[in-house]
């Protein structure tokens, strides 16, 4: 750019500084040079609806209106000499307030996003970021197709960015900035089809952006709309794909990939070269952490946030049958999750799925930990002695043809570990529903402990036990457990000692909405299942008062029968 008027705005900031001998509070200066657009030696053409036009038409011409502040615009420069941000004329130079924020923002958002792209190729263009509150006031961020390779031309509406916080602004600023990283990087994505390649030109765009600004966390609308039943292939809600195959393989790996897509113009072009590369194996795998979120946002460290797992068919295993047939329609490119039902009282053998015509690849998940990321030799799981149990396979494949039909096979067999005559029936005391005054927890553990606990009592025909608890326990230091969810239980009686009765628990079953979890307040986050069960089934547990009304465990712990 040759400038002919040159204004400067300067922002005084106290900034204290120390000295070995003393403090001192010095004045330091924040500018920006400052021009005309008409001064510009060279304007922004875009293609048009009717051919080529002026992008700063609205700006520069007489005949549009005084609306926009004047007849010409304001250039404030980045202080890199390269990149710039355009404001129309009613943006006064010495402006204050919101709109130099928006311009602070903006010039921000293109140091950081300089600084962090160059990670993953080139930002050799020159960056132009028009901020408008003239027109196209609700659209957050667009970015400009122009005649002149060596510039990228984007534009924001003022009025929408005004209702979001500083960062996310700027992570608004960064996916613009993004697209011009895709631009310069991919050479084929002026000619790309739009329906063919806008997922990746998004996703790749909002995945940078949210390594930009890790924190900012608007990315994470999109990870929460990711459609599992839909072809990965999603504007947007596919830059977790992108983040995961940058953690896998690197940052230099995304640009590689896109040349990759951007040379192949079918879908099943795509997907062979893909199949090729172990993406299907690496995109299972992503399912399968992002189902289960194990995936970690790299701003905070926390699980990105998904929509969870709904199976798309249930089956229910039969003692007479020896597999499950799952016909031909499991589709290329998404999540395909089962859930399969083991019979009350029985253990099941379970083989990993075969008949296939195509490669495929599959995750076994059931209800208490003992996940199987990928599934290929066949496993032994412990059903439930008094309900059912659901197990979950997943499957995914990038065969365009289809796999064809599947098969599962599997062995039940009866439960020997269940409640049985020979344990022992229960003092008749005992039998019926107990609500646990959580207070008197509190007084035999010294935490405090909130929430509710209700148990039943019943022989069939020995001892069982049902419970359903809602409990927190705080600690001291500011950790603390949650426990919500229900159990089942064989009750043994194990003898008397003084006022005692001591009876143990065996079999100790956890229902499938189990949620029992440890945390800190140093954002340490634990899954506590396994050690509850162990714990309940190694504890020995006894009562002294029980009356019709009243029953005492482990000496004060104070529990009201339920009438």
């Amino acid at each position: 750019m040759k400038p002919s008027v040159v204004k400067k705005i300067v922002k005084h900031l106290k900034l204290p500084i120390l000295f070995l001998c003393g403090f001192f509070v010095l004045p330091t200066s924040a500018q920006y040079r400052v021009t005309r657009c008409s001064d510009l030696a060279e304007r922004p053409i875009i293609e048009g609806d009717d051919g080529p036009q002026e992008l700063l038409a609205i700006y520069l011409k007489e005949d549009v209106g005084s609306g926009v502040g004047g007849q010409d615009c304001w250039v404030f420069h980045h202080e890199n000499g390269k990149d710039y941000v355009v404001t129309p004329r009613s943006w006064h130079p010495d402006t204050g307030g919101p709109r130099m924020r928006l311009i602070e923002d903006a010039m921000a958002a293109i140091t950081q996003s300089r600084r962090t792209y160059v990670e993953y190729g080139t930002m050799d263009k020159s960056l132009h970021y028009i901020l408008n509150d003239v027109d196209y006031g609700e659209t957050a961020g667009e970015k400009f197709w122009v005649y002149k390779e060596d510039q990228c031309w984007m534009r924001s509406g003022v009025p929408t960015l005004s209702e979001e916080s500083r960062e996310s602004r700027k992570q608004i600023f960064a996916h613009e900035i993004g697209h011009c990283f895709v631009e310069e990087n991919v050479p084929k994505t002026a000619s790309l089809a739009e329906d063919l390649d806008a997922w990746w030109d998004e996703s790749v765009a909002e995945f940078l952006s949210s390594e930009a600004y890790k924190t900012a966390d608007q990315e994470h609308m999109y990870a929460m709309t990711y459609d599992f039943n839909r072809l990965f292939t999603q504007p947007y809600n596919a830059y977790v794909l992108w983040y995961y195959y940058a953690k896998e393989n690197g940052k230099a790996s995304v640009v590689e990939l896109m040349n990759a897509l951007a040379g192949l113009k079918t879908i099943k072009a795509r997907m062979n070269y893909l199949k090729s590369i172990g993406f299907d194996e690496l995109f299972h795998n992503f399912l399968y952490d992002f189902t289960m979120r194990y995936l970690k946002d790299s701003g905070t460290g926390n699980p990105i946030p998904g929509s969870g797992m709904i199976p798309d068919s249930d089956f229910v295993l039969e003692p007479d049958k020896e597999n499950i047939s799952i016909p031909r329609g499991i589709n290329f490119g998404q999540r395909e999750v089962f859930n399969i039902e083991v019979p009350t009282g029985f253990n099941v053998k379970l083989r990993p799925p075969i008949g296939s015509e195509g490669t495929f690849y599959s995750s076994l998940m059931p209800p208490m930990g003992g996940e199987i990321r990928n599934w290929d030799s066949p496993v032994e799981l412990s059903g439930h002695c008094f309900s059912p149990m659901d197990v979950t396979v997943m499957i995914s494949h990038l065969e365009t043809e289809g796999i064809g039909d599947l098969t599962i096979p599997y062995e039940l067999t009866a439960k020997a570990d269940c409640c049985s005559g020979t344990e022992g029936t229960l003092d008749g005391c005992l039998i019926g529903t107990w609500e646990v005054d959580v207070s008197t927890i509190s007084h035999l553990i010294d935490y405090d402990v909130s929430g509710t606990l209700r148990v039943s009592f019943e022989n069939v025909p020995a001892g069982h036990l049902n419970a359903t608890f809602d409990l927190r326990f705080d600690f001291d230091n500011g950790d603390y457990d949650t426990h919500k969810g229900t159990v089942s239980a064989c009750v043994v009686p194990t003898g008397r000692g003084g006022p005692l009765n001591y009876f143990r628990l065996s079999g100790v079953t956890l229902g499938d909405n189990i949620h029992t979890h440890f945390y800190s307040r140093k954002g340490v986050y634990l899954d506590q299942t396994d050690d509850v069960i162990e714990g309940l089934n190694r504890f020995q547990f006894n009562y002294t008062t029980c009356t019709p009304d009243i029953l005492t465990v482990l000496y004060m712990v104070q529990m009201s029968r339920v009438h």
